[in-house]
């Protein structure tokens, strides 16, 4: 298709003949190191070729450079910072802005988790690869503080609940079966772990897996970071989650904890007889050998 230097083409139209121009397509590759091979099989040789690889990124940009030492040059390599993500979807765009173009930069979306093991799937079918994903599943937590957790606490924590699943791509990350989206990146109990990473969101010592996102109590504050989650104005820290009366309701959700039909909420937590048991657990709380079961139908609890 092209003859050998021509003498009347001038390919990149400097005015220099190709028979006597080093550089015939002005990529800064001098047509000696560029020779007459066609790497991208496209019917151009290499040394009249803008883009030698076919990757979309011009040989003037890639240059002879091998930034991931695998002797091949950047403009010959079709993947040129070894991310197993090609050039060719990489480009030379900079999503991130840190001066470093997709195709060389080991973390293009800038979220601390490398492009290589990102990868360019769609976890959460938005239309953007997870390389360039700043919420790879879509869970309405960024990569970048999911990959935090995993630092700051350790490279263990890369899966929290250990379901083969890391933390940026997993919708229930600290296997408490609450979805991330619903648990959120907020701290209510000051922590210092989101509650997305956090198995006691509430620090009521009773785990959101047994919680839960039920509202016994309806005030629209989910069982996990409710306090109070009956509303018997006894902290669910108190309550606790044995069953005192053996009725197969946990203590924290018992209206009746000790089953002597008196309400929790009247009972309330305090100690009447001082004999170290709360009154919503005493079965005699004001200690006059009557059960408050008894003095209650007589209207003397």
């Amino acid at each position: 298709m092209y003859g050998i230097g021509g003498i009347g083409r001038d390919s990149d139209n400097d005015g220099v003949h190709d028979l006597w121009d080093g550089d015939a397509d002005d990529d800064a590759i001098l047509d000696s190191v560029e020779g007459l091979k066609d790497h991208d099989k496209d019917g151009t040789p290499d040394y009249l070729d803008d883009d030698s690889d076919g990757d979309g990124i011009s040989d003037l940009t890639e240059q002879e450079g091998d930034t991931d030492h695998d002797g091949k040059p950047d403009y010959l390599d079709d993947d040129s910072d070894k991310d197993k993500i090609p050039d060719l979807e990489e480009s030379d765009a900079d999503s991130d802005d840190d001066n470093v173009p997709n195709y060389l930069d080991d973390d293009s979306d800038a979220d601390t988790i490398i492009d290589r093991v990102e990868g360019f799937g769609d976890s959460d079918r938005d239309g953007v690869p997870d390389y360039l994903d700043d919420d790879s599943d879509g869970d309405g937590i960024s990569d970048i503080e999911e990959a935090f957790f995993q630092y700051r606490i350790g490279p263990r924590k890369t899966d929290l609940d250990g379901d083969g699943v890391p933390n940026y791509l997993d919708l229930e990350s600290d296997g408490d079966q609450i979805l991330d989206s619903v648990e959120g990146n907020g701290d209510p109990d000051g922590d210092k772990k989101q509650n997305v990473f956090d198995l006691d969101s509430d620090s009521d010592r009773i785990s959101d897996l047994e919680e839960g996102i039920g509202d016994t109590d309806g005030d629209d504050v989910p069982d996990y970071l409710d306090d109070d989650s009956d509303g018997d104005h006894i902290d669910d820290v108190d309550e606790r989650n044995g069953d005192l009366d053996g009725d197969g309701l946990v203590d924290y959700l018992d209206d009746d904890t000790d089953g002597d039909t008196v309400s929790d909420l009247a009972e309330t937590d305090q100690d009447l007889d001082h004999d170290g048991t709360p009154n919503y657990r005493d079965l005699d709380s004001d200690n006059d050998g009557l059960p408050d079961g008894i003095e209650v139908g007589v209207g003397v609890a």
